[in-house]
């Protein structure tokens, strides 16, 4: 997963840049995010991949956002896979984002 980190980094400054460009890709990004879920886990990529979609969670609940049903498709059946991780702080953050997603769907 350590390919990945330069998206990651990419990808939170622009949920952080707060112009809501990545909702137009939301789809896509989900599903980058959830080939990354699927890799083997190595902690810090892992923990930036939580933080990422903690972030791009909170941006579409501040927003009122409203998930399609394909959007939550390609995420969330892989995010309840991941939430019985054995690693607290990685279910926990899981959950966290569920608990999100729950409001948008």
């Amino acid at each position: 997963m350590d390919c990945g980190k330069p998206g990651l980094d990419l990808l939170f400054g622009a949920i952080r840049s707060g112009d809501g460009v990545f909702v137009e890709h939301l789809d896509f990004i989900f599903k980058w995010c959830t080939v990354r879920l699927c890799e083997r886990e190595m902690v810090p990529a892992f923990v930036r991949l939580m933080e990422v979609l903690t972030a791009a969670f909170e941006y579409l609940v501040e927003h009122e956002y409203e998930l399609r049903e394909f959007e939550a498709n390609v995420l969330l059946p892989y995010l309840l896979e991941k939430s019985g991780n054995n690693r607290e702080r990685f279910s926990k953050s899981i959950q966290a984002v569920l608990t999100m997603a729950s409001e948008l769907y």
